[in-house]
């Protein structure tokens, strides 16, 4: 499609007319012939199609103009109505139903007001199609929480070179216009749906899937070549790639221009997989955090123009984050996450780690925990130390064969005095007193009581 590509200078001439034509929408009519995907403006998303009852469906089918559509009491979930983008010499307008393309065991995310690519069968006359993923935009459009196609043929309004305008040199509002809006008393030759000025924003304020989708500021992820992002709408987000600390690379300004020097010099390098987990990410005060703006429905949003980009926005940030599950091959945990804990020295090399932060930690099991220290797979009970949490309440310390459990500190150096009869069950110690006569020596056994053997405190 060549609007992302020839759009702005089309508009500035007058033109774009030419760009988004007939021809395109035409396309994914005719049989598989000419572009395999056509761009749709998507009015609803069947976000829950058990909640459908038979009066719903028919207001849609009479709302949509969608006549003997099969299917359309048996939709499957994530299913949405969209139309085509503004053609008028197609006379392709009719909102269609479309399926998600990829099956359930994928289902990516979409709302009402985005674009989508839709894809068709070979078929004349097809009564559904399927839509593939939604749109990628220019930098300054795109955005993971909520996409607005259309901005990027509004000019940002504030500098007077259009070239200037359409990369986003500028300081408007952002809105959800209807295709461009150079000067309020001049012809929208851009709209992308029919309606008015404000038929995106009637969509966002009427649509079922609208109520349940919330707008609001999230930080834009960047990653390395060889990593695989799993990102959701709402600031979380799954890397699959190598240890990193900060940025994707070191750069630095050459004849060249700027360029990557390598990747940082606390990250570790070769065999370092890792799966970093995370959520909120770019907290507000962080380096890592972008700037904001408030758009015309009075949201937040990541504000786009590209003179105020942070260019550390976004990247993993160890202190500041909101949670996290780092799992590595190799990284510098305590140092990377400066764990610290008196007496315990700090691993200083490369390690094999897994590190959980979070502000409240629930850990739930329904018959037991074990939290267990074991050199190899074949340690023996002897080597191995160990906590156990059992369904009945116990909670058991086990200690190695030769090591201990330290209470107070790892300088816990005195032994506990305990008495030989067994407490009773209950959670309850009851016990008569340890025998003492005068010149008796304590801890000796017997009625006089014993050291623990085990475990010292401080």
């Amino acid at each position: 499609m060549s609007v992302g590509n020839f759009g702005p200078n089309q508009l500035a001439e007058g033109n774009l007319r030419n760009v988004i034509g007939a021809g395109m929408v035409n396309a994914a009519f005719q049989g598989g012939s000419g572009q395999p995907f056509v761009r749709f403006v998507v009015d609803e998303v069947v976000f829950d199609p058990s909640e459908l009852d038979d009066e719903r469906l028919r207001v849609l089918k009479e709302e949509y103009g969608l006549g003997e559509v099969p299917f359309l009491d048996r939709l499957p979930a994530n299913s949405v109505f969209a139309r085509p983008i503004l053609a008028p010499e197609s006379g392709l307008a009719k909102p269609m139903v479309l399926f998600p393309f990829f099956p359930s065991h994928v289902q990516l995310p979409v709302k009402a007001g985005e674009h989508v690519w839709a894809f068709f069968e070979a078929d004349s006359k097809p009564d559904h199609g399927f839509w593939v993923c939604r749109i990628t935009e220019p930098r300054t459009v795109e955005d993971v929480n909520f996409t607005h196609a259309d901005r990027k043929f509004q000019p940002s309004g504030s500098s007077t070179k259009t070239k200037d305008k359409f990369e986003g040199k500028g300081g408007s509002i952002p809105g959800f216009d209807n295709g461009a809006v150079i000067g309020e008393d001049s012809p929208r030759s851009t709209a992308s749906i029919s309606g008015e000025r404000n038929a995106y924003e009637k969509i966002l304020k009427e649509s079922d899937s609208s109520k349940v989708s919330e707008m609001e500021m999230v930080p834009r992820k960047k990653k390395r070549p060889g990593d695989f992002v799993l990102q959701g709408s709402h600031n979380a987000a799954i890397v699959i790639g190598t240890d990193r600390t900060g940025r994707t690379a070191e750069f630095e300004k050459t004849s060249k221009g700027k360029r990557a020097k390598g990747k940082p010099l606390k990250d570790s390098k070769d065999s370092a997989g890792t799966i970093d987990m995370s959520v909120g990410f770019g907290q507000e005060g962080r380096p890592t955090a972008p700037k904001k703006i408030k758009n015309t429905l009075n949201n937040q949003e990541t504000d786009k123009d590209l003179g105020k980009e942070n260019t550390q926005e976004g990247d993993p940030d160890f202190e500041g984050d909101v949670g996290r599950f780092y799992l590595s091959m190799k990284t510098k945990a305590d140092e990377n996450f400066n764990i610290n804990i008196k007496g315990i020295p700090q691993d200083k090399g490369e390690i094999a780690a897994g590190v959980i932060k979070i502000d409240h930690m629930r850990i739930i099991a329904r018959k037991s925990i074990k939290f267990m220290v074991q050199p190899t797979m074949n340690s023996s009970e002897s080597e191995c130390g160990a906590i156990v949490i059992k369904a009945n309440g116990d909670v058991v310390f086990v200690p190695s064969d030769t090591g201990y459990v330290l209470l107070g500190g790892h300088d816990a150096s005195q032994a506990i005095a305990t008495h030989p009869l067994a407490a009773p069950a209950g959670g309850q110690v009851i016990a008569p007193p340890m025998v003492s006569t005068l010149g008796s020596q304590t801890g000796l056994g017997g009625p006089n009581g014993s050291y623990s053997k085990k475990c010292l405190i401080k």
